[in-house]
């Protein structure tokens, strides 16, 4: 029985019924040399849990009055303790009156052994703090869970994304898609193609800010989000949403002259042309650009709402993509309406919006594709929470946090196994969400309970368990000075 109040569920979880381990300033952080990285993260989330200064050695300094938390990571397969699967997310935590031990095969499953033990430190009777001795051993359901964010129609900042990293760690969600390109402006610098980023790099939606990320700036999220066992996937939408692309450059579209700049929230007006001769350049240059800056093996193409665009031309502009993407070495992802476009095997496509056929999906799954979950009614979290919500929009109806978090993942699609179905995926978009205080809002709570959703077994869910065990976890994202949202049916504490 989980008596701890972990988010998202453990798999197995044995209250040892021994004294528990006191965390005060004598305790010092012990890491493999390859945990050194996470370890630092370690010392960082636990003292802003209890602010307290933790030292980080790469031996143990023994002593009577020593007390140590040791990072280890074991070669492949050295951990198999009791029936876990090992995966290279998989942890083991166990907590003692004098040791506390996070032991996976990956740093990222350290930094998941690290979430648990950030949401198991309680205040001791006799103050302090204290963690309970218990043995913890886990493993994910499903490989990807993660939140597509869209920073173009509002753009935020660096530390404001990596802020959300930080969310995402919290709750072992391990990939943050970052929708880089759109209708209203271009996020993401491109050597060779500057001006993307200096003309359409200062738009955005209305009431939203403008910016974009330097080469740099891309890279210093990525290794951000990496030491926290978080992959970043650039996404390059198109071939609709590319307003901002033919605002920069007249000669992608027929009459050569560029498009006016757009703030609208209106979808499925712009698109590409595949047989201007330009367009195939534009695609290899802005693909292999993002890849070429990209550490993590997944590229997004897009695919969604061309809805003025020529069926056989979208089907050309989607292969051309796939092709190229494929190309650099990256896998490539697209949403759900790519599906029918006839791409090669192995391809990853996101369902998003119930009200299309899902045919196309299942058919291409069963060549060889996988499925990646984000059902607007379920983890899109710029739909309100209800009529009064001040951010957001509703066309997919209200999506209040117990929406966001009954609902399993291989019932979606008819015809996808569970084998073929790689995660979760929640989605913001931001034409009516500006400002971070408003992002993280419409992200908290439901956050976890799509990150739950992702990680839990599916028999393990229970809202009246969630509801309960989630209710602390307000403390957590205050301690964060984050702006979240008091959803009924949670005693919120």
């Amino acid at each position: 029985m989980n008596a701890l109040n972990l988010v998202p569920l453990p798999v197995s979880v044995d209250l040892l019924g021994t004294p528990p381990f006191a965390l005060d300033d004598k305790v010092v952080i012990v890491a493999d040399p390859a945990a050194t990285e996470v370890a630092e993260v370690a010392a960082k989330v636990l003292s802003q849990t209890t602010g307290l200064t933790l030292p980080v050695a790469s031996t143990s300094e023994g002593g009577d009055n020593t007390r140590e938390i040791r990072l280890v990571l074991p070669p492949q397969g050295a951990v198999d303790e009791g029936a876990l699967d090992m995966s290279d997310e998989a942890y083991r935590l166990e907590v003692t009156s004098d040791l506390v031990t996070l032991s996976a095969t990956t740093p990222r499953g350290l930094n998941w052994a690290l979430a648990t033990l950030r949401q198991m430190v309680t205040p001791g009777e006799d103050g302090g703090w204290v963690i309970p001795a218990v043995l913890v051993e886990d493993v994910p359901r499903f490989p990807w869970r993660g939140l597509s964010m869209d920073v173009v129609r509002s753009f935020y900042t660096v530390d404001e994304v990596k802020t959300v990293v930080d969310l995402l760690a919290t709750y072992k969600m391990n990939t943050l898609h970052l929708h880089l390109t759109d209708d209203q402006g271009w996020r993401l610098e491109i050597p060779g193609r500057e001006a993307l980023t200096e003309i359409s790099g200062v738009t955005a939606g209305a009431g939203g800010d403008a910016g974009f990320y330097t080469v740099e700036d891309f890279a210093d999220i990525q290794h951000y989000a990496a030491a926290r066992g978080v992959t970043v996937v650039p996404e390059f939408d198109l071939p609709g949403h590319t307003n901002a692309a033919t605002h920069v450059y007249g000669e992608l579209t027929p009459s050569g002259e560029p498009t006016p700049a757009y703030d609208g929230a209106k979808v499925g007006f712009s698109k590409l042309y595949p047989d201007l001769p330009p367009t195939e350049p534009f695609l290899r240059d802005v693909i292999n650009s993002m890849a070429e800056q990209t550490v993590g093996p997944y590229i997004h193409i897009g695919g969604d709402e061309a809805l003025e665009m020529d069926l056989g031309n979208y089907n050309e502009l989607v292969t051309m993509a796939e092709k190229i993407a494929r190309e650099t070495g990256k896998r490539p992802v697209a949403w759900q309406e790519a599906a029918g476009a006839g791409l090669p095997g192995n391809m990853i496509y996101q369902f998003w919006d119930p009200r299309l056929t899902r045919e196309d999906m299942a058919k291409a799954v069963s060549e060889g594709g996988q499925l990646l979950l984000s059902p607007a009614n379920h983890v899109y979290f710029d739909m309100q929470y209800d009529a009064d919500t001040p951010h957001g929009q509703d066309w997919s109806g209200y999506v209040e946090l117990r929406d966001s978090y009954e609902w399993d993942p291989v019932t979606q699609v008819e015809g996808v196994p569970e084998e073929d179905v790689v995660g979760v995926e929640a989605t913001v978009w931001t034409e009516y969400i500006h400002g971070f205080d408003a992002m993280t809002y419409m992200l908290l709570p439901r956050l976890a309970a799509a990150a739950e959703v992702g990680w839990s077994a599916r028999g393990a869910l229970e809202w009246e368990s969630f509801a309960g065990r989630i209710a602390p976890e307000s403390a957590w994202w205050n301690a964060m000075g984050v702006n979240w949202h008091r959803s009924p049916g949670v005693d919120w504490k």
